[in-house]
């Protein structure tokens, strides 16, 4: 039997940078998700059912994600995301996780990045 996983922030850029071939799926309401939401080097799909939709429409709700690809679900700070992917687990949804922490890790997380080709020597 399948169970829920979590993800760290990140795994998440780690996915994103590898291309994995996902949904995030955000959970949170539709202006806190137009205000800023998971970006990456590369296009990867991404949807955004808020949690109460989950609440009020299950059935619906479920029908707009994908049982084709694993699901990585994200809300503000993690409780939301858990209770979405116990409905999708629930509904048959195969390979599900949420982000540990909520957006707030995602958004606070630091990536170095190489500025200069790895060609130049500065020594």
């Amino acid at each position: 039997m399948s169970s829920l996983k979590s993800y760290s922030a990140d795994d998440l850029f780690s996915f994103l940078t590898q291309k994995e071939d996902m949904i995030v799926l955000d959970v949170r309401n539709e202006e806190d998700f137009g205000r800023f939401s998971v970006e990456g080097p590369f296009p990867f799909d991404m949807v955004n059912v808020p949690y109460f939709d989950f609440m009020e429409e299950e059935d619906a709700s479920v029908a707009k994600v994908s049982h084709e690809k694993p699901v990585k679900v994200v809300c503000a700070k993690e409780g939301s995301a858990q209770y979405v992917g116990e409905i999708l687990m629930n509904h048959g949804f195969k390979d599900v996780a949420f982000l540990t922490g909520g957006i707030k890790t995602w958004g606070n997380m630091l990536t170095p990045k190489r500025i200069n080709p790895e060609s130049d020597d500065y020594a």
